[in-house]
């Protein structure tokens, strides 16, 4: 069957569904508008009116979020919304709001525009060391706190930096996933310290292969 006779065909037949629905509504509409005339003209000589009952529609709410700000990118996102009249939530990093002083401008900004509600994303954002950040709670939970006093937040609301948690009153979800590596430790390792040039950067192989030095002299 030819490809393009079979989407000429489906796409007259959609055409000719949305005319039919165009026409339909428009009778529909003459009509209601004839049956509303003449219940108006039958109430006017009544002395009593009854409202016709309006239909409660259950609707959505979309939330724009915005994480690890105040950065290079927060004046966008700021622009947008002042120019949009978006409400949105910026979930911010403590340590970065004195990590320069561009940065502290805009942490200004940001608590200056009224569209914008400030939530915790931690102080640290866990040095993005996940793992090791999540084996003490305790210090995740004063990382929170820290950035919550830094930033002088009122709510306990926040978001898990390098994760997917979720807990409120119907929802909880923690994305915990793990893959087994049969390869052995010192194949993976050969591996990660031979990424560079061929091996999947495109450029400045030199200075991947530096990179890779001071991760291994530093362990980054």
């Amino acid at each position: 069957m030819d490809p393009d006779s079979e989407l000429k065909r489906a796409s007259t037949k959609v055409s000719r569904f949305l005319l039919i629905t165009f026409f339909a509504s428009c009778e529909y509409n003459q009509a209601d508008s004839k049956s509303n005339t003449t219940a108006r003209a039958a109430l006017a000589k009544d002395s009593v009116v009854v409202k016709q009952d309006t239909v409660q529609r259950h609707s959505k709410t979309i939330y724009l979020t915005f994480d690890d700000g105040p950065n290079r990118g927060s004046n966008n996102v700021l622009k947008a919304a002042t120019e949009e009249q978006i409400p949105i939530t910026m979930f911010l990093i403590g340590q970065h709001i004195s990590a320069s002083p561009g940065q502290m401008y805009t942490y200004q900004n940001i608590t200056k525009n009224p569209l914008v509600e400030i939530q915790n994303h931690s102080y640290t954002h866990a040095h993005n060391h996940f793992e090791k950040f999540y084996m003490r709670p305790d210090l995740v939970n004063d990382d929170f706190v820290r950035c919550s006093d830094s930033l002088h937040l009122l709510s306990n609301i926040i978001r898990t930096p390098g994760r997917n948690i979720w807990r409120t009153s119907n929802i909880s979800f923690t994305d915990v996933k793990k893959r087994e590596i049969k390869s052995n430790e010192e194949q993976i390792f050969a591996n990660i310290w031979s990424i560079g040039g061929e091996k999947g950067w495109y450029y400045g192989n030199a200075l991947w292969k530096a990179r890779g030095f001071m991760d291994k002299a530093f362990g980054g």
